[in-house]
């Protein structure tokens, strides 16, 4: 982590109180779709994610800056990209689609432009050490979020299955642990202390999730 050691070490021309802005992740929080995760749950990052939590944890501590920390939902847009490129490219072969983890498995969920909106809110009046979770939807399940995609293109639902671990390691790398793991992660904080209004439509979010025009 050359910059966070330039940091600590003083070696960058930053101003005093100057804000920096650190992306984590939903995959720091633990697993389980049965609690919601919010800011104050301990971290338990995937192991191949872990190095992100520990440089969190640098640089709140580094005297005379305000950094704070954004964890994204599983980002997505309109045009197909992000977490939900592969299962478009998977609707379009026509066969069964497998899935790291299976169709149950919940992904908080967040839109491009309005996790940009948070950033914005953040490097704006965020507080020095906070962090917020960029989640618009606190977890929608895979098979309701590959339903709407399907439907909004106008194609059949697929048959849904489940990719054994190490196929999904041959395709996604270290990424699989993250696709598979079912988590619920509230972003209330951001909405309460921001402002933040995520707006744009979730593939699959039900009106009561945590939530969408909220």
């Amino acid at each position: 982590a050359p910059f966070i050691e330039a940091i600590e070490a003083g070696r960058l021309p930053l101003k005093p109180g100057a804000r920096i802005l650190y992306t984590g992740g939903v995959w720091l929080y633990p697993a389980g779709a049965e609690t919601v995760s919010d800011e104050a749950t301990p971290l338990d990052p995937l192991p191949a994610f872990a190095w992100m939590a520990r440089h969190w944890r640098r640089l709140e501590s580094v005297a005379g800056v305000k950094a704070i920390c954004i964890h994204p939902g599983l980002v997505f847009d309109e045009s197909g990209r992000g977490a939900i490129a592969p299962l478009i490219e998977a609707l379009g072969t026509g066969g069964p689609l497998p899935l790291c983890g299976g169709p149950t498995v919940r992904w908080p969920m967040v839109h491009a432009d309005d996790l940009a909106d948070l950033y914005a809110r953040a490097l704006e009046g965020g507080v020095a050490g906070a962090a917020f979770n960029g989640v618009a939807a606190d977890g929608v399940p895979v098979g309701a979020v590959v339903r709407a995609l399907a439907a909004d293109r106008g194609t059949p639902a697929p048959i849904l299955e489940s990719m054994t671990r190490d196929e999904a390691f041959a395709r996604f790398g270290p990424s699989a642990d993250g696709f598979a793991r079912s988590q619920r992660v509230s972003g209330a904080r951001a909405r309460a202390d921001l402002g933040w209004r995520p707006a744009r439509p979730v593939p699959g979010a039900s009106p009561t999730a945590d939530s969408v025009g909220d």
